[in-house]
């Protein structure tokens, strides 16, 4: 909930089923970043999580535009 989005930020997705490789989220372990979910909640779909990292991204960064 803490993560401040930026205009130049690039958003990284992995697969359904094995997300991102483990020599990826090693090495980029300061910029990675999770969806809170319920434990015991069936995980999220990649269209999904896309759309609320996008969303939040975008809101963010209009925001401080129009601000």
């Amino acid at each position: 909930w803490q993560v401040r989005y930026n205009e130049s930020d690039c958003l990284v997705f992995g697969s359904e089923t094995a997300g991102l490789p483990d020599s990826l989220t090693q090495r980029m372990i300061d910029q990675t970043l999770r969806i809170p979910q319920t434990a015991g909640e069936r995980c999220l779909n990649l269209s999904t999580a896309a759309g609320i990292g996008l969303y939040e991204a975008l809101r963010q960064v209009q925001t401080r535009r129009i601000d």
